[in-house]
């Protein structure tokens, strides 16, 4: 594959279905970083986190202890933290499902995510009603938001003559990905409520068989465009920098 054929085969997909770029928006890959490590790219995340996560954290302890008097500061505190974590729960699964059917690769490295959230909200509601322990509390709000969010919000380990152009032509690749998906699913629903032997259930047929055909090639583009622009695990880019 040439550096060309994805920004051509992107220019296509957005002349014949300009709708797979309307209000199809992931919830992934907004930042993309070189390597392990780049620079502003790597604090910026964080930055984001704390802005939003901490400022809703005191915001919830205060209703929590406006409507529950029993519980004190601290344990308001620590029911609130334990709200944000199962909010994250509630939307990780979802930004899972989107990487299944958009970013194959991404999707391997990232689709035990819910598993590590799950581990730290359990310690945490151990943390609530036993052991009460602010630094634990501390540790194990960060990687909620590490899990949660933070490794959502970036993509790293992109090779460092990824340009911004090719950065943006994969992820544009992965938005028509999944909205190709997306129609194959709700055309697959739409065929339950026909006869198979009607018209209709046979023009769903071909637009099924359709849609089918246009994700599994995107996907296949968007596999071999992301080989050529980042490393696909954290060995291959150790055995590039060891070199």
């Amino acid at each position: 594959m040439t550096p060309q054929q994805p920004l051509l085969f992107l220019q296509q997909l957005q002349q014949h279905h300009p709708a797979a770029f309307k209000r199809n928006f992931l919830l992934y890959g907004a930042i993309k970083i070189k390597g392990m490590l780049d620079e502003w790219k790597e604090i910026l995340p964080w930055v984001l986190a704390l802005l939003i996560f901490i400022p809703l954290s005191m915001v919830l302890a205060d209703v929590i202890q406006q409507h529950l008097p029993q519980f004190d500061a601290a344990q308001s505190k620590s029911m609130a933290i334990l709200a944000l974590m199962l909010l994250l729960m509630l939307t990780t699964p979802y930004v899972i499902y989107q990487l299944k059917h958009s970013a194959a690769a991404l999707y391997r490295m990232l689709r035990h995510t819910p598993i590590k959230l799950a581990i730290v909200i359990l310690v945490q509601a151990l943390n609530v009603y036993y052991w009460q322990s602010v630094l634990l509390q501390g540790i194990l709000f960060f990687f909620a938001l590490s899990f949660g969010f933070v490794r959502f919000y970036k993509e790293n380990l992109l090779r460092h003559e990824a340009t911004p152009e090719q950065q943006y032509c994969l992820q544009q690749i992965r938005r028509a990905a999944y909205w190709s998906y997306r129609q194959l699913r709700n055309t697959h629903l739409k065929m339950y409520f026909y006869p198979k032997s009607s018209a209709r259930y046979a023009d769903l047929a071909v637009q099924r068989m359709k849609y089918a055909n246009l994700h599994q090639q995107i996907m296949q583009v968007e596999h071999k465009f992301a080989q050529q622009i980042k490393f696909i695990d954290l060995d291959s880019y150790l055995n590039e920098i060891s070199q």
